[in-house]
């Protein structure tokens, strides 16, 4: 992942400069292994070989403070 720099000359965008942001290594594929949080503050990435990724899941529980508060619903 690099950030660039941009000059336009002539209504043509031309980079001036690459910078990488991370020195470490991510995954890289075909389908997204990246996402931008919400508030633009930071990224989410995999990480690890596709065939590794591939069976594995990852599950997120936000606010689970909350959810341990919370009343025990009824079936």
């Amino acid at each position: 992942m690099l950030s660039a720099e941009l000059q336009f000359r002539d209504g043509t965008a031309v980079v001036t400069r690459r910078d990488s942001l991370f020195a470490d290594r991510f995954a890289l594929g075909e389908e997204d292994t990246y996402d931008v949080l919400p508030d633009g503050s930071g990224f989410v990435f995999l990480r690890g070989p596709a065939e590794t990724r591939q069976r594995q899941r990852l599950m997120l529980i936000a606010n689970w403070p909350a959810l341990l508060r919370a009343e025990p619903k009824e079936r």
